[in-house]
């Protein structure tokens, strides 16, 4: 009898899970006028990356958006948390990040996206929050250089010097980084 308590609660709160994460996405792609043909969500015991965006385009134009979240993940993330992966999950829709090559570059793109739909405090303490969570390289470092492009939308100190310097009599294009 217990177990099929358990496996209820567990079901309604899979659920509620489920309905929170569809009217975040429908709500995201609203907001950035996105309009895919079809989107759909899956929230699955295993996703290797946490999460993902699958975009596919047929030939008559349809197009088609299936977003992925891990169960575990989104178990551990506060709701605001969750917001922001769903909102960078939605940024990678957006036009301007469609047709970028690097994966660093799709991932600063759909940041700076996903900084149009919450707050610009949240997406950085996700980003850290992500840092601790993933101390090896390279995604630690993915996470670093995400976090800083998310930082440099905040007041520069114009007092530091530069890292960088030329010696003297070097050409112009030589330069050591002193950092």
């Amino acid at each position: 009898m217990l177990h099929l308590a358990l496996l209820t609660m567990t079901l309604a709160a899979s659920q509620t899970l489920e309905r929170e994460v569809n009217r975040t996405v429908d709500e995201f792609l609203f907001q950035l006028l996105l309009t895919p043909t079809h989107h759909a969500v899956i929230i699955s015991d295993y996703v290797p990356e946490g999460a993902a965006v699958l975009h596919v385009v047929n030939t008559a134009g349809e197009d088609t958006a299936l977003f992925m979240f891990e169960r575990g993940l989104f178990l551990e993330l506060t709701r605001r948390e969750r917001r922001v992966l769903i909102g960078h999950e939605v940024g990678h829709l957006a036009p301007q990040c469609q047709h970028l090559w690097d994966r660093i570059s799709r991932e600063l793109c759909a940041d700076a996206v996903s900084l149009k739909l919450v707050p610009a405090e949240d997406v950085s303490a996700m980003l850290s929050k992500s840092i601790r969570m993933f101390p090896y390289y390279p995604a630690r470092q993915e996470f670093v250089i995400r976090f800083a492009m998310v930082q440099g939308a905040r007041p520069v100190n114009r007092e530091v010097k530069p890292t960088v310097v030329r010696s003297a009599g070097s050409s112009p294009d030589d330069w050591m980084d002193c950092a």
